[in-house]
């Protein structure tokens, strides 16, 4: 589940904006984000992040805003904790 604070993994970045009249920085692929903002749009939840901020402007599709990626783009990171990690590596395969 997305939630503020989560981190996300780009799995898609085929981001088209013929609609937008400036430039936008857009997520690379399998690159970790962390989400700053979750927005509902007409067309579905979006996503923006703490790494990524973009200017706000006039769109013909949501009205005036910061640009935010389609939630369908990303999935949760999976944080594994140190200590399990730790254990994995100690682990004695002989």
């Amino acid at each position: 589940m997305l939630s503020i604070g989560k981190k996300v993994i780009c799995i898609r970045a085929n981001w088209e904006f013929k609609a937008w009249p400036l430039p936008v920085r857009t997520p690379e692929l399998y690159q970790v984000y962390k989400v700053r903002e979750i927005v509902v749009l007409r067309r579905g939840a979006a996503l923006r992040f703490e790494e990524i901020v973009n200017p706000s402007f006039q769109t013909n599709f949501d009205g005036y805003g910061e640009p935010a990626f389609n939630h369908k783009n990303f999935v949760p990171l999976e944080e594994r904790s140190n200590t399990m990690i730790e254990e994995v590596l100690s682990e004695d395969f002989a």
